[in-house]
């Protein structure tokens, strides 16, 4: 199958998956807390959404058993988070596909150069594990 026919195919499921994320509410809030300041926003209390400090330290795990995909993954939810960006993700829509919802609507738009920057270090990290699981597949292909 395409991509687009996967698409086609899971738009239903998806769009039933984003229709069922409650409403943010005041009643439903969560401490996103960062490496320089604590920031308390309307967040859906879950799983995906675990403060980013125990976030950081479930990337050192997974690097520290070689689960850079997951690691990568984590690091950009944290990045988001760190925004004001929470992720939802679904379960298996009945075909192996997923969905993932980026719920930007706690987002505040701000000019703030500072603020703009805050999320570097989680993409250069990216950047930098996407460097060295290439370099193990490079090795690892050559023996």
């Amino acid at each position: 199958k395409t991509n687009y026919e996967i698409l086609e195919e899971n738009k239903t499921h998806v769009i039933q998956f984003a229709d069922n994320i409650k409403r943010i509410s005041s009643s439903t809030r969560t401490t996103i807390t960062t490496a320089t300041s604590t920031t308390a926003s309307s967040y859906d209390a879950s799983e995906a959404n675990l403060c980013v400090t125990t976030k950081y330290e479930n990337v050192q795990k997974m690097v520290a058993v070689g689960d850079f995909g997951t690691a990568i993954q984590t690091l950009d939810e944290i990045k988001d988070n760190k925004i004001g960006i929470v992720w939802h993700q679904s379960g298996d829509l009945g075909n192996g596909s997923k969905a993932l919802v980026r719920d930007a609507r706690a987002v505040v738009v701000t000019d703030n150069l500072d603020a703009l920057r805050n999320d570097a270090g989680e993409k250069y990290a990216m950047q930098i594990l996407n460097v060295i699981r290439a370099s193990i597949k490079l090795i690892d292909y050559h023996h």
